[in-house]
């Protein structure tokens, strides 16, 4: 993996740091890549290349490191990508209150990819903004802190109250009640984000352990505390 030498400097209250890498998806050209944070923000991004895609797409891959000294709960990133005169926007969350927060000084990997590049243009520009951070004793950091916080607090007890259903479920009918509903949930389309994602981890808990590690699963999240937030 080629190095870079990041070029760091101050600009409207936020720290840019930009860097060129060889892009598939503009051929013939060095798209600019900009990564811009509050100052301050405890959270690196490392190892960014692009991957091998068609000109109808574009795909990356990058780290988040975790510099706070504690666990990393949540991190959202926001993707500004500039092909011709058109600008399209994306951003890519990451949750960890469900799963085990990023230990300090650890790192997260992340892959971007089915990004559609309309209309077929070369990859001119990508800026990458650090819009939302959460420590394990629930500071919050980032460009877009407050609303992204309410989102991802509301998306937590759309989960717990989702697990607790097929928890009572179970309770009340066994784990063949509990299969059935589970995997009528996960068929369900046009739900909740971060349920169809919780959902979908249950599916795999299921398939890969059996009836038995989901039902531990939904018992030790019930024993959950969802975090509060200290913007």
């Amino acid at each position: 993996m080629c190095a870079h030498k990041p070029i760091s400097y101050l600009i409207a209250a936020c720290l840019v740091v930009a860097f060129n890498v060889p892009s598939p998806a503009a051929e013939g050209t060095t798209p600019a890549v900009e990564i811009a944070a509050q100052p301050g923000t405890p959270v690196r991004i490392t190892n960014f290349r692009f991957d091998a895609s068609g000109g109808a797409m574009i795909a990356f891959q990058y780290d988040v490191q975790n510099k706070s000294g504690q666990g990393l709960l949540a991190v959202e990133v926001h993707w500004e990508a500039q092909t011709g005169e058109t600008s399209n926007t994306f951003p890519n969350r990451s949750d960890n209150w469900l799963t085990g927060q990023l230990a300090a000084d650890h790192s997260e990997h992340f892959q971007v990819s089915n990004v559609a590049n309309f209309p077929r243009q070369p990859l001119t520009h990508l800026v990458g903004t650090i819009a939302y951070v959460e420590l394990e004793d629930g500071t919050q950091f980032g460009t877009d802190a407050a609303e992204i916080g309410k989102q991802i607090d509301a998306a937590r007890r759309a989960v717990t109250a989702s697990y607790a259903k097929l928890l009572d479920t179970f309770n009340s009918g066994g784990s063949e009640a509990l299969t059935q509903a589970l995997k009528l949930q996960s068929a369900v389309r046009g739900q909740d984000p971060a349920v169809q994602e919780a959902t979908g981890r249950l599916v795999g808990i299921l398939d890969d352990q059996g009836v038995d590690a989901v039902v531990k699963e939904l018992q030790r999240v019930a024993t959950l505390s969802i975090p509060e937030a200290h913007p």
